[in-house]
């Protein structure tokens, strides 16, 4: 996913990840490859600044400083539906599952 992410990004941005964990080889090729900016953040709980760090993250994602793709919303009750989604590969963004 963090490959596919990168070859949508322009030299001079940036590419952050919070879920994968992008290895030092990978983001030193991103720079010198694209001149692209990788920022490894891991947000785990208990961590001490967790509940902090979270709502950094909403306050840029609510500014549109960070920008995500929704491919898909479903509800709770067909999430068959949305694991099938992510497990055919043809999804371009994040499937999201609602109570």
């Amino acid at each position: 996913q963090v490959k596919a992410s990168l070859k949508h990004l322009k030299s001079g941005e940036k590419l952050l990840s919070l879920i994968v964990y992008p290895y030092a080889q990978f983001i030193e090729k991103a720079k010198a490859k694209k001149n692209v900016e990788v920022i490894r953040v891991n947000v785990r709980y208990p961590e001490e600044n967790y509940f902090e760090d979270m709502q950094a993250i909403a306050k840029l994602l609510g500014s549109g400083a960070v920008k995500t793709h929704i491919s898909q919303i479903f509800p709770l009750e067909d999430m068959d539906k949305a694991h099938a989604a992510i497990q055919s590969k043809n999804t371009v963004g994040k499937i999201i599952v609602k109570p």
